[in-house]
């Protein structure tokens, strides 16, 4: 373990009571604790380079994604916010968890809360804020790119219904891209996430974590030494709050 993330972890220390008293009075997350979930196909990029393509490959799969607002439930986006999608990605092979944010790092927050469209999920870029490792590529960034804003609906013009309507004509899509070599390098076409229909999934059984890392993007440095901490205090709030009496595991099939 790196000394970035066992300082990260320290603080994760720390901040744990707040974060499973937080999630335990909240009944929920304590950032993004409101989101629509839909159906997903993941497919490699048509122009993923050679050497990626056995990460493109990993990656790719059923999955289910979670589009969310961090802070207020408002459909309509009236306020400043930002947006998270979260992907769960299922399959045969073990389950990986990809999360993103409309900030490009914790140092750019406040800015994009005036940056960020709260009114189109399909009007942003979306960014992992903190690295990762891929065997093969090193340290990396990733993040989301949406293909094309969510078309305009005069008679349904809240995000979730706006993208509900994209995904329902094949148009709700993102290009998942990584940048090795840090903040430095160029960004490089992996997969394409292809939104479906919206599903019901209970809040409280699909547990997100950028640690579960079985297809082999594993989170790294200081933020992600602290999120391994208050993540896990998050979620042991969430189920300390339903008394164990949690409602029914979601699948990806």
């Amino acid at each position: 373990m790196q000394l970035s993330e066992m300082l990260g972890r320290a603080v994760g220390v720390l901040a744990a009571p707040v974060a499973f008293t937080t999630a335990a009075f909240r009944r929920a997350r304590p950032f993004h604790p409101h989101g629509v979930v839909h159906r997903a196909e993941i497919v490699p990029h048509g122009r993923v380079p050679l050497e990626f393509r056995t990460i493109a490959a990993r990656l790719s799969g059923p999955a289910l994604v979670r589009l969310s607002s961090a802070f207020f439930a408002l459909e309509r986006g009236e306020r400043p916010d930002l947006l998270g999608v979260g992907i769960a990605i299922g399959g045969d092979a073990p389950p990986q968890d990809l999360l993103f944010a409309s900030a490009r790092s914790l140092f750019t927050l406040l800015p994009a809360l005036l940056t960020t469209d709260v009114h189109d999920f399909l009007d942003n870029d979306y960014f992992a804020m903190s690295p990762f490792a891929i065997d093969g590529l090193g340290r990396v960034r990733m993040r989301l790119r949406a293909r094309a804003p969510s078309p305009h609906h005069p008679k349904a013009d809240d995000r979730d219904v706006r993208v509900a309507d994209a995904a329902a004509s094949g148009r709700a899509a993102f290009d998942l891209e990584v940048k090795p070599g840090g903040r430095r390098g160029e960004w490089t076409p992996l997969c394409t996430v292809v939104l479906h229909e919206q599903v019901e999934v209970p809040e409280d059984s699909l547990e997100l974590s950028p640690f579960h890392d079985g297809r082999g993007v594993r989170p790294v440095g200081f933020v992600n030494g602290v999120r391994r901490v208050t993540y896990d205090a998050s979620q042991r709030g969430r189920r300390f709050a339903r008394r164990t009496k949690g409602g029914p595991e979601a699948e990806v099939e």
